[in-house]
């Protein structure tokens, strides 16, 4: 099990691998889901990570932690309320890491 840290966000107590917002938010998540969800992450399997190694990523905490939930075995969240200015960097998020299950989710809404 991992130590616990300050700052995070989403954690569970198996998580294999913790990834930091721009803005200092950390979020403990699997790679699996990663791998499967994301085909930019098709590879997270192969990250030779320690347990106590974190992974910063461009995005802030709000994008990262709608951006998880498409990841996630849940239902996905709704985007009808969100802001333009979170909107906007998670569709460009979701480009990115080609999040799949969440590109027409987005698409619908910055229409």
């Amino acid at each position: 099990m991992l130590p616990a840290l300050p700052n995070v966000l989403v954690c569970s107590h198996n998580s294999d691998i913790t990834l930091r917002s721009s803005d200092g938010v950390l979020f403990r998540f699997f790679k699996k889901n990663l791998e499967v969800h994301s085909a930019a992450f098709a590879g997270a399997e192969g990250f030779a990570l320690l347990a106590e190694d974190v992974v910063d990523l461009a995005e802030t905490s709000d994008v990262l932690d709608i951006l998880l939930q498409f990841m996630s075995t849940q239902r996905p969240p709704s985007l009808r309320s969100l802001p333009f200015s979170v909107m906007n960097p998670l569709a460009e998020a979701v480009e990115k890491y080609e999040v799949v299950h969440a590109m027409d989710a987005c698409e619908t809404r910055m229409k």
